[in-house]
């Protein structure tokens, strides 16, 4: 008889004779199915322990974060009531970073939100003046000198140009959680460059 051939059998239970039809399948396809089987069983308990292991390691992990948000917040705090708002901004600026929504974040950019314009202001009055460039020389930007007053920043192509090129306001950039540190230096123009002055 060829493999996969139905055949008939006939089994006898007590005094009754009953009519079995199966098909013959070879001691081969029966190892590779009982093998897929245990490559499947496998694979299924190693992705269960893998998840398992991973949301337990992510559990751990926000504990330890929670842990050094609260630091950095404490620290920050006791800079704030030491009138050291710069460097407290940085350490603020820490606790936001991991951007995972706690009361901790919550307050810190609160905190920022207050703070950084205060400092942002404070570095733009050091910008103002007169300054003569020699790197804004490229085919985008042929300025030889600025002039920068409390509110915007005026381009001149000539160092004896009377008459502005440019004029852009002087707005600075948004806080950007995101950012690995706190910009106080960046101002947006109307057609989304950013400057950094440093």
């Amino acid at each position: 008889m060829k493999m996969g051939q139905m055949c008939h059998v006939i089994n006898r239970v007590g005094n009754t004779a009953h009519n079995i039809r199966y098909n013959r399948i070879s001691t081969r396809s029966l190892w590779r199915r009982e093998i897929s089987w245990a490559l499947y069983t496998i694979m299924k308990n190693l992705l269960l322990t893998l998840i398992i292991l991973f949301c337990s390691n992510l559990f751990g992990q926000n504990d330890s974060i929670l842990k050094s948000q609260k630091e950095y917040f404490t620290k920050a705090e006791k800079l704030v009531n030491n009138s050291n708002g710069l460097e407290a901004l940085f350490y603020y600026h820490q606790v936001c970073f991991p951007d995972l929504n706690t009361s901790f974040e919550i307050k810190a950019k609160n905190k920022i939100d207050s703070l950084l314009p205060i400092y942002q202001k404070k570095e733009s009055t050091k910008w103002i003046g007169e300054w003569k460039l020699k790197q804004l020389k490229t085919n985008l930007f042929d300025y030889e000198k600025i002039i920068i007053s409390d509110t915007e920043i005026s381009f001149y192509q000539k160092v004896d140009d009377k008459i502005a090129s440019r004029t852009e306001l002087i707005k600075h950039t948004e806080y950007n959680q995101t950012d690995l540190m706190i910009n106080l230096n960046s101002v947006e123009f109307k057609n989304k460059e950013i400057w950094e002055f440093i």
